[in-house]
């Protein structure tokens, strides 16, 4: 049987390594003891993780696994946006797509889809039914903000709507999940929350607050079991209809409900020296299991070692790929509490960090191998249950039902169906472009025809935009 050392030599000579050696033979030096420096790294350090019980296994044994006669119900939300880039308005769709299977069901009743919620608006449009904006207030500065940030809460908010049963299905209506049930988040179950607050530099607005109705469509149990005092009025507040406070509230209350909810995030992370690493390390330290130098250089001597921290950051080393390095088919890493909402980046001007900051749940994060082909995925939950290893089982034999996906399959349903087609958004584009001409020249007016025209190109190059004469 190959050594853990071994293992670990032969995943750094896979061919998706290639960028990292990209990298790092961008300075010789560093290339010439590349590959001896990381695998004896990641060799110390899982054995470390190995001997304090940090890496966990599950083992695949899919005939015993898949027994659950359709008793269990697992729910997959991700949700899709179009945003179509024109200069005189800012088209926007939404949809969040969720798909309910119950595994071993043969009845009609096995499998339900449902697109819950769906907007289509104009992010310029002040009487749009999203936002709650006006023309004597000037519009938000940063639409891009709007759009991620509208499509987080909104798939946040269906992982609550679910959990709460308030999500009419076509085909069994209303439904409440059990705590037997799963729900799967396509993306993190926590975001960083500062950057949808930070006020614009033209109108003083960067993210408005939202509409009363989408308020109450994000909150339907906040009149009477809301879990901050703020959102139980009838009439809240202008600035509680805002992301950050709709947001604390959303994933507050997923975590007291009784169903587990996951976040799955298959893009690998790009930071080196991730947050997972560190707070591992973090945490190994204030145990004493390792010394502090063991991790950062303290001493500017330059024949001193660099630490495991000042390594991966040399060599840029991400979570993903670390944690690819140490771990084999079905492991897992333990657990940890991460805070996503950092001090020094919360909007202190605008909102309390000891309230809302950390009012906003932490996430426990890990990542679990499912293939040798392709790198670990990194899960999140707001609390770790009793269920917890039985759910990332589920995990991960849901992520092996397809061939060379390694990811659970649900998820990828609902990511096809979530996404608007590029073919769509084209024709989104040429419709309005075709409008703003035709209007345009029924104005009989010139200027107004060479402004349509300019929009009507994408390229600087154009015909339209030639250099002209006197």
């Amino acid at each position: 049987m190959a050594t853990q050392k071994e293992k670990i030599k032969a995943r750094l000579k896979k061919d998706y390594y290639s960028d990292l050696m990209v990298l790092a033979a961008t300075q010789t030096r560093i290339q010439d003891n590349y590959m001896d420096v990381i695998i004896n790294l990641s060799d110390k350090f899982s054995t470390i993780l190995r001997d304090n019980g940090y890496i966990k296994k599950l083992e695949y044994k899919p005939k015993e696994f898949w027994n659950f006669g359709g008793k269990k119900t697992i729910y997959n939300i991700d949700g899709g946006q179009a945003s179509v880039q024109i200069p005189t308005a800012a088209p926007f769709g939404l949809r969040v797509v969720n798909y309910k299977v119950k595994p071993g069901d043969k009845s009609e009743n096995r499998e339900d889809l449902i697109s819950d919620p769906y907007v289509v608006t104009d992010l310029f449009d002040p009487n749009s039914e999203l936002f709650d904006q006006n023309d004597d207030d000037g519009l938000a500065d940063d639409l891009k903000k709007m759009q991620d940030g509208t499509r987080i809460i909104f798939e946040a908010a269906a992982g609550l709507r679910t959990a709460l049963g308030v999500m009419d299905w076509p085909k069994e209506g209303k439904v409440v999940p059990t705590k037997n049930d799963m729900i799967f988040l396509h993306g993190p179950m926590v975001n960083p929350a500062a950057g949808y607050e930070v006020q614009g530099t033209i109108s003083g607005k960067k993210y408005p607050p939202y509409t009363l109705e989408t308020y109450n469509f994000l909150l339907p149990h906040r009149i009477k079991e809301a879990e901050l005092p703020e959102h139980k009025d009838e009439e809240p507040l202008e600035k509680y209809r805002k992301f950050i406070p709709i947001y604390c509230e959303i994933l507050r209350k997923i975590k007291t409900l009784d169903v587990p909810i996951y976040g799955c995030v298959e893009r690998p992370g790009i930071a080196p020296f991730g947050p997972l690493t560190k707070q591992l390390m973090d945490k190994m330290i204030n145990k004493r299991i390792i010394k502090n130098t063991d991790v950062y250089r303290n001493s500017r001597k330059p024949n001193d070692p660099d630490g495991m921290a000042d390594i991966l950051r040399k060599y840029q080393i991400s979570d993903s790929a670390f944690f690819d390095y140490m771990l084999d088919v079905g492991e897992y890493i333990d657990p940890q509490e991460i805070n996503k909402q950092e001090e020094n980046k919360w909007p202190i001007s605008q909102w309390d960090y000891e309230y809302w900051g950390l009012g906003i749940p932490k996430s426990f994060s890990t990542y679990l191998k499912v293939s040798e082909n392709k790198k670990p995925i990194r899960i999140e939950t707001m609390e770790v249950r009793d269920s917890y290893n039985e759910d990332l089982n589920m995990v991960f034999h849901s992520s092996r039902l397809l061939k060379s996906y390694s990811f659970p399959v649900g998820l990828d349903i609902v990511d096809k169906l979530a996404k608007t087609p590029d073919w769509m958004k084209r024709n989104v584009r040429k419709n309005a472009i075709m409008l703003t001409l035709r209007k345009a020249m029924e104005s009989g007016n010139k200027r107004a025809v060479a402004i349509a025209r300019k929009i009507a190109v994408s390229s600087d190059n154009s015909f339209f935009n030639r250099p002209k004469g006197k």
